[in-house]
């Protein structure tokens, strides 16, 4: 029940904007779709859904063409183009006509509203809405059949740090439930926070298909307790490695939080903070994705 790219090419013209792509985003997981302004990242999108079709190769959402399933606007999810709705229309209504078409209670529709935070405007008219708000909206609709399948590009433009948080949790929960997620996003700090794994693509071509976890040091969290000497005993006991953050109480881990608060609790120290480390861990290994396939590039054109 995988979304599946299988040697996909798209070309316009003489210029191709996908050129034998092939990843999978497995089931019950968060794959993150990388890559520049132009790399192929929105054209990889459309041609899964069936909006474009693929000069050669074949994109497959569970081993069929979105055309060839049974009910593909039931199933999948999508957020291409957040702007794309009639400006004089209230959110409740733009959603209300789009379960009329699909056939989906009309009890759904505060369902998904109150669920993207949009309850308390479901009167106001599409035009009034800010572009955080109209992003919430875009995804009530993808949301509003209970698919198994979300497609999103750039899904967090506009959002505010509340609205990046909800969102985040979101696609955790989507994903924990068993669906399938494909996002294409450039906000990578927040992509370490919530994506399985990054699929870079750079002028078309795929250039590595990688699991978070096996960048290191992407999973680390930053913890202080009551009695750190303590702390660092028990977890060091359990096998895990420490270093303490210059300058100040605090000691990083690479380590689940669950694991972290489970050793703490049982050796009787109180932790005062546990967070995901802040880093740019998946900006620095994109930039030096790209760069070094630049350079590669330029010794060929060289030769």
């Amino acid at each position: 029940m995988s979304i599946k790219f299988d040697r996909v090419s798209k070309n316009y013209g003489k210029r191709w904007a996908l050129n034998e792509v092939s990843f999978t985003c497995p089931t019950g997981t968060i794959t993150g779709l990388l890559g520049q302004n132009g790399a192929g990242k929105s054209t990889a999108l459309r041609c899964v859904l069936g909006l474009s079709h693929p000069t050669q190769g074949v994109a497959t959402i569970a081993d069929k063409h979105f055309t060839e399933l049974r009910q593909p606007q039931v199933m999948v999810g999508a957020v291409l183009d957040a702007s794309a709705h009639h400006p004089g229309r209230s959110a409740r209504n733009t959603i209300r006509l789009i379960a009329s078409l699909l056939q989906v209670s009309a009890s759904r529709v505060d369902d998904v509203l109150n669920l993207v935070g949009l309850g308390g405007v479901g009167g106001r008219q599409f035009r009034a809405l800010s572009l955080g708000m109209k992003q919430r909206l875009a995804l009530a609709i993808a949301l509003l059949t209970n698919p198994q399948y979300l497609i999103l590009d750039e899904p967090l433009n506009g959002l505010d740090i509340e609205g990046v948080s909800w969102f985040r949790e979101l696609l955790v929960t989507f994903a924990r439930e068993g669906g399938t997620v494909l996002v294409s996003s450039h906000m990578l700090a927040e992509l370490e926070g919530y994506a399985d794994r990054v699929v870079t693509i750079h002028q078309g071509q795929v250039l590595d298909d990688k699991n978070l976890s096996e960048l290191p040091g992407l999973r680390e969290l930053v913890i202080r307790s009551s009695d750190n000497e303590g702390l660092i005993t028990a977890l060091t006991a359990a096998g895990l490695s420490l270093q303490a953050v210059p300058g100040t109480q605090q000691l990083c881990v690479s380590a689940e939080a669950e694991l972290v608060s489970q050793l703490a609790f049982s050796a009787g120290i109180l932790l005062l903070e546990i967070s995901p480390r802040r880093s740019r861990l998946l900006e620095t290994y994109y930039l030096d994705l790209v760069a070094k396939n630049s350079h590669h590039e330029g010794k060929n054109s060289i030769l």
